[in-house]
């Protein structure tokens, strides 16, 4: 008998209201650890708001009222007393448009380490807001014993992003195409180890080559973290996820394998959605 994979992250009973309009009813969910998760629904239909209630992002809404408990790994996340900013380094988010910060590509990576308290090696050292003219030798980056440099550098690795900017770690990270700033702010969340990676449309910007080096980035990263994507790309939800969850005007309305969901759904609706009848 096959075994049933290892939750990380447990909802029950979650209720959102965003000044007084309910925006998640009593949605209630076990994700699986090291299995990719989309979450799929028309606009508005609550999908976001779930992913974003899974490291507190929805705490910086005015006028947001949250009932119900989310769990990773057994601990509570709701609560005055969680440690929010740990809670945003075991979980990490990546937003539908890239977002690095106005640095360079080397201290994009580098700043949530040295937030740590991590220290950089001065022959990678950089004042900060300036480019320095000269390149950083990534072959001494790579051969470097300190723990920012072995850290950039696998990053970097890990989202497939080392070969096309390990010569120019020192320009600007704006730089960079699209697709490329997108794969630096992956690299950015897995340099300080989350658990759980969030994803926001993380290709609905990106071109067809990009999106398909996102998409084969996802398949490789779930090895190493949880990852939950919200996607409008039905095809892209077949393709990449273990698991599918089908939002409907504020619920959970359906949560399965992705072929359970595309092929056999319980609910007239998901099979209308999944079909495009609606969307």
């Amino acid at each position: 008998m096959k075994s049933q994979p290892e939750t990380i992250i447990s909802v029950r009973s979650l209720n959102v209201w965003y000044n007084g309009l309910q925006a998640l009813k009593d949605v209630n969910a076990d994700i699986a650890k090291n299995k990719v998760i989309a979450l799929i629904g028309a606009s508005g239909s609550g999908k976001t708001t779930f992913l974003r209630s899974l490291n507190r992002m929805l705490d910086l809404v005015t006028a947001i009222r949250i009932e119900g408990q989310i769990s990773i790994d057994g601990k509570t996340i709701l609560g005055p007393e969680v440690d929010v900013i740990k809670l945003r380094q075991d979980v990490g988010m990546v937003f539908q448009n890239p977002t690095p910060f106005p640095k360079s590509i080397y201290d994009n990576i580098a700043y949530g380490l040295e937030i740590l308290g991590r220290k950089r090696s001065r022959s990678s050292f950089s004042l900060k807001g300036i480019f320095r003219p000269e390149k950083i030798d990534y072959h001494k980056l790579e051969a470097s014993s300190n723990e920012v440099d072995a850290t950039v550098v696998k990053s970097l690795k890990d989202a497939t992003l080392w070969l096309e900017v390990r010569d120019r770690l020192n320009n600007s990270a704006f730089r960079l195409s699209g697709g490329q700033q997108q794969r630096l702010c992956i690299a950015r969340a897995i340099a300080v180890k989350p658990k759980i990676l969030l994803m926001d449309e993380p290709c609905s910007e990106l071109d067809p080559i990009s999106t398909k080096k996102i998409e084969e980035l996802i398949n490789r990263l779930k090895h190493q973290y949880t990852v939950v994507i919200v996607t409008h790309n039905l095809s892209q939800a077949r393709r990449i996820s273990d698991y599918t969850g089908f939002f409907h005007m504020g619920s959970l309305t359906e949560f399965g394998t992705t072929s359970e969901i595309f092929r056999n759904p319980k609910h007239k609706i998901t099979q209308e959605y999944v079909r495009g009848d609606f969307g």
